[in-house]
């Protein structure tokens, strides 16, 4: 494939996916590989009203009376309750590594997910494609016996939100995954020029980030009509805008956890340098970037549509353990979990599926935190991918 057949289709599939976006297990017993580790059980659960319930799973630590817990909320586009992004389960592998560690967990399937066909994707705007059901899924949470505190874990979009989630619904903290500084529509043409650039414009190239720009310009402005345009629906970007989610996370006053990986090519690493400049003089908010990770916390590149992997990867267990050892710090607990060294915390190994690609020759810390003076201050991502734009 040429490069301007190759960028007509990126495009294509950019815009295509966008727009689709917004238009568009009986319970049983897991037990941990490692010593040390819970077993836990996880079970089908119900949220929302009619006509919009999803389904999701809820993830109990076994033998444990007191525990924390999160509501993992995923990105922008319509996921399942893994967050499936090709053969890829980040929250399957979070949910089961938190698990192994006493914490549980409720994932859920977007609505748009479930019924996308039948939502009127004008009308849509962040609160009904996320917030609401990540609410009944807090609540529902808060409900099981042992509870002892709550935590809102998002990823992509979802972690843009976390705090604003968190602070509805009364969690202790939140974490933030990849999550978006920059307002979605302007990282969505920021991609776009990247590929139409990396040639050189044609003029049709040139006629469609024009259309683009307009949009973007109409969403800085706050106007909802024309209703539908170039980039998507009017109302869910200027929705998304207005709430300020930058200002809601500086206005929320719990602890925070923000991780990037250094191999993002969906949420640039750059944006967790826009995120330390507006909260970085908080003492209750910590940065990690891990350097060699990708937009999924998986080890190496992102897969794009043209070269994907062909097997699945685990989500690295240095970020579960994280996670894991922060939340276990905020509720003044002991982290429970594999022994230090012995491998068996990534949860796809744990669960007899591949733990992921090997580590690059001589690469000795692959997977490795940062510390915080390594985060990057300035400077895009690697490059645009077209198969993972919606995971933002």
């Amino acid at each position: 494939m040429g490069p301007h057949a190759w960028k007509g289709r990126a495009h294509r599939i950019t815009v295509g996916l966008l727009v689709a976006v917004l238009l568009a297990g009986a319970a049983g017993w897991v037990r941990g590989s490692a010593a040390g580790a819970f077993t836990f059980r996880e079970e089908p659960v119900t949220l929302g009203t009619a006509p919009w319930e999803v389904e999701g799973t809820l993830a109990l630590p076994e033998g444990a009376s007191r525990f924390p817990g999160v509501v993992l909320v995923p990105g922008f586009g319509p996921y399942d309750r893994d967050a499936t992004t090709g053969l890829d389960t980040p929250f399957r592998d979070l949910a089961r590594g938190l698990a192994q560690r006493g914490i549980a967990s409720i994932r859920f399937d977007k609505r748009t997910f479930l019924h996308g066909p039948k939502m009127d994707g004008k009308a849509l705007t962040v609160e009904e494609d996320l917030i609401q059901d990540a609410l009944a899924a807090a609540r529902l949470l808060a409900e099981q016996e042992g509870l002892e505190a709550l935590f809102i874990v998002g990823h992509g979009l979802g972690g843009t939100l976390a705090p604003e989630i968190a602070q509805r619904a009364q969690a202790a903290g939140a974490v933030l995954l990849a999550p978006l500084a920059t307002p979605l529509d302007e990282l969505v043409l920021r991609q776009l020029e990247e590929v139409f650039r990396a040639d050189g414009l044609s003029a049709e190239e040139q006629a469609h980030l024009e259309r683009a720009r307009a949009a973007v310009e109409q969403f800085r402005q706050g106007q909802t009509e024309p209703a539908q345009t170039y980039l998507g629906p009017a109302r869910y970007f200027v929705d998304l805008r207005q709430r300020d989610p930058l200002g809601r996370a500086a206005s929320y006053a719990g602890p925070l956890l923000i991780l990037h990986g250094g191999r993002d090519r969906v949420v640039p690493p750059s944006e967790l340098a826009l995120w330390r400049q507006r909260l970085g003089g908080r003492q209750d908010v910590t940065f990690r970037l891990f350097l060699f990770l990708n937009h999924t916390f998986t080890r190496g590149e992102d897969p794009v549509l043209t070269s994907g992997f062909r097997w699945r990867r685990a989500m690295a267990p240095e970020v579960i353990e994280t996670i894991a050892g922060w939340i276990w710090a905020q509720v003044g607990g002991e982290p429970v979990g594999p022994e230090p060294g012995g491998g068996s915390g990534d949860p796809g190994g744990a669960l007899g599926e591949p733990a992921g690609e090997g580590l690059p020759p001589g690469s000795g810390e692959e997977g490795a935190v940062q510390p915080e003076t390594e985060t990057p201050a300035g400077g895009g991502g690697p490059g645009f991918d077209p198969g993972l734009m919606p995971g933002a």
